[in-house]
């Protein structure tokens, strides 16, 4: 998708919900293939392994249906996701899985007016699902780079959540190149690599 593109947006809870199921779509796609690989491997720059990573993914997951059900207003819902140390990394991907599976129905099934809180500022629907987003697409890179499968997330996915969560989004390169820029994946030029960053979930 060329950057001058209009990105996807979450116009109701049936647009959200079909994102969710794309992005676990593309987790598969991206992971399946790779599973007979030792996932005890760095995440690429990351401190986790490639399987601590993935269910990290199931738990990002999980975390955001409970805020999208919950609608907290203050903190997190107190409960999370573990998956068996011994699973096999198909098992993990399995759990990420029922955790999408989880999230689209919390999504699909939500109050339009939703506002669930968010340590950067309270999300609505569309700010939820920009943030499953990234967590899935960005950690599909993560894993698929560490065991050496040169992945990249679709453009279309990749411009709805930087649209949406990185409001200082360099706008000179495509939606996939801001992503991993934004997530402080990648350097571009003029844009060193970011050591530390952030997103904005907040209603605009």
């Amino acid at each position: 998708m060329p950057a001058s593109e209009p990105a996807r947006t979450v116009s109701d809870a049936a647009s959200g919900a079909m994102i969710i199921s794309e992005v676990a779509t593309q987790l598969r796609s991206a992971l399946t293939p790779l599973t007979g690989a030792d996932w005890s491997t760095p995440a690429r720059d990351l401190d986790w392994t490639c399987r601590e990573t993935a269910a990290h993914i199931a738990d990002s997951f999980f975390a955001q249906a409970a805020q999208v059900v919950a609608r907290p207003r203050h903190d997190w819902v107190p409960a999370e996701v573990r998956t068996d140390p011994a699973a096999e990394p198909e098992q993990v991907l399995r759990a990420v899985d029922a955790c999408a599976g989880l999230l689209r129905i919390a999504v699909a099934t939500a109050d339009p007016e939703l506002r669930a809180w968010h340590p950067h500022g309270a999300a609505d629907l569309s700010g939820w699902v920009a943030m499953a987003t990234v967590d899935g697409l960005v950690h599909a890179f993560d894993i698929s780079a560490a065991l050496g499968r040169d992945w990249r997330p679709p453009a279309e996915l990749a411009g709805f959540a930087v649209e949406r969560l990185f409001p200082s989004r360099p706008d000179h390169v495509d939606p996939v190149a801001q992503l991993l820029w934004c997530t402080g994946r990648i350097a571009l030029p003029d844009h060193p690599r970011q050591p530390e960053w952030t997103w904005d979930p907040s209603v605009r």
